[in-house]
């Protein structure tokens, strides 16, 4: 389906980390046992990943600040 990727493997420095759940607590997006975390990442590498199937997410802006944008995470 994507045989044509251009990112195998991505390293990401100072990453900004959102959604922390190291210990593997049930929530309810989450399975107990289910240890994971995401990354924000910027809108041109969202892209690229995107195009190459990775499983890029969005946070919707906040009601309350309209100046916010979406910003593009990764699970």
């Amino acid at each position: 389906m994507y045989e044509n990727k251009v990112t195998n493997n991505i390293k990401i420095e100072n990453a900004i980390m959102i959604s922390k759940n190291f210990r593997g607590v049930r929530k309810e997006y989450n399975e107990e046992g289910n240890r994971n975390f995401g990354v924000l990442i910027d809108e041109k590498l969202a892209e690229t990943l995107k195009e190459d199937g990775w499983n890029v997410k969005w946070l919707s802006p906040r009601p309350d600040d309209p100046e916010q944008r979406s910003q593009a995470w990764l699970p």
